[in-house]
């Protein structure tokens, strides 16, 4: 697959690992963070209150299947991923 323009992340899970991804994602210079995906409402607030242009949908599925999302990175605790 070719990619013209950034690499357009979505990112499931924004606790204190996701938040750091989020950071690295938005500093690379070929990266555009643009969606994060979150369960919990506290942690949908604090995604939308310091990633201001990513979009915060609910739930993660839509995310990860976006025509629009090139990359998924996905932050979450074991417990809660299906292997």
């Amino acid at each position: 697959m070719t990619v013209s323009g950034p690499v357009r992340y979505g990112l499931v899970g924004y606790g204190l690992f996701g938040a750091h991804h989020a950071s690295a994602i938005e500093a690379a210079p070929s990266a555009e963070l643009a969606a994060i995906a979150v369960k919990s409402e506290a942690s949908q607030a604090a995604a939308r209150e310091a990633r201001l242009r990513a979009q915060v949908p609910r739930p993660s599925r839509p995310v990860s299947r976006s025509a629009a999302i090139t990359a998924s990175c996905w932050v979450v605790p074991i417990s809660t991923s299906s292997m």
